[in-house]
């Protein structure tokens, strides 16, 4: 049963809290991506950010998040027993809990410390920004993804684990199983190791172990990217002025925290597909036109979603409304959010 999975230690590695947590998260983060620079709540307090993911990514990256995977930290102990209390484990399908609680016992305890998304270039497949989005929010809901190769194109996931050659050896492993021949290319110091296709239906992976984190994605030109940064032949997203002003701006410790930079992923679409925008709301349109950023976290008495913005250069955007304080006496006081 799943509540005798959280009525036994929350810090311990089990399919149904991890499951329900990222659940939560993912719904109520990552998807906010495609919209979060619409809303304008108020943020969070400054705070000093710690070293993150982002000091892997190009400083051009289109999207960033990354999640807190480490089990024993703060703020998945409070999201476990929030998640209990409010019994959203209850509410997931057994066959995809079953189906993750599989892929995470593979996976074993490898899979801890920190993962982040990094969507380095916009995919030249026709996608449109939802699909971008959307697809940044399925690969933290399935950690076998990568394993199979179901990594969109464009998008490259760094995991910082506690362990990095366990996970890297674990992942070969379980891509082994799914993939076609594998060939390893030298890159800048570094070996990455290319599979192709095992049918016209799957892709390839291109997997790497480089220093303290393990990259993964389906053409080595993504991860490749991933080690330009590195070697420092290529800046970080962490130091770039914007995205450090923006994490300033949120609670160190969080459960995710995610990155857009709006007028570049505006640019991208505009290039594949002009006439694809007008499909798009003009809400939606309007908040490209600035650089956002979330964070979502474990809290009391609940999750909390914070999200700011820095408007691109001569940009106009829209003007908050006044939060109406009065609004929280009116749910339970242990709503969930």
């Amino acid at each position: 049963m799943v509540s005798s999975v959280f009525s036994t230690d929350y810090r311990r590695f089990h399919g149904g809290p991890v499951r329900a947590i990222v659940s939560v998260l993912i719904a109520l983060g990552l998807l906010t991506m495609s919209v979060s620079a619409i809303a304008w709540p108020r943020g969070a307090a400054a705070q000093e950010a710690e070293a993150s993911i982002a000091a892997f990514a190009p400083d051009t990256s289109l999207l960033f998040a990354e999640l807190e995977l480490d089990q024993d930290s703060d703020q998945w102990a409070l999201a476990a027993e929030l998640v209990e209390r409010a019994g959203a484990a209850d509410l997931l399908p057994m066959d995809d809990l079953r189906e993750t609680e599989e892929a995470l016992a593979e996976l074993g305890g490898t899979f801890d410390g920190q993962a982040g998304i990094v969507l380095t270039t916009f995919p030249d497949t026709g996608a449109t920004i939802d699909n971008v989005t959307e697809s940044a929010a399925g690969i933290a809901t399935d950690p076998e993804a990568l394993a199979g190769g179901d990594i969109p194109e464009g998008f490259a996931v760094i995991f910082q684990p506690t362990d990095p050659q366990a996970l890297y050896d674990v992942i070969v492993e379980m891509s082994a199983e799914d993939t076609g021949e594998a060939e390893e290319v030298e890159y800048n110091g570094y070996t990455i190791r290319v599979t192709s296709p095992a049918d016209d239906s799957s892709t390839g992976t291109a997997i790497a172990l480089v220093d303290e984190i393990v990259v993964a994605s389906i053409v080595v030109e993504d991860v490749e990217s991933i080690i330009d940064v590195v070697t420092g032949d290529t800046p970080a997203l962490a130091d770039t002025e914007t995205f450090s002003s923006l994490r300033g701006q949120f609670e160190s410790e969080v459960l995710a925290f995610g990155y857009i930079n709006g007028p570049a992923l505006l640019e991208g679409a505009r290039e594949q597909d002009p006439d694809g925008l007008a499909e798009v709301p003009d809400e939606l349109l309007g908040s490209l036109n600035a650089n956002s950023a979330f964070a979502f976290r474990a809290d009391q008495p609940g999750f909390r979603l914070d999200i700011r913005a820095t408007p691109a250069d001569g940009a106009a955007l829209p003007v908050a409304e006044t939060l109406d304080p009065t609004f929280a006496a009116n749910v339970p006081a242990d709503s969930l959010v």
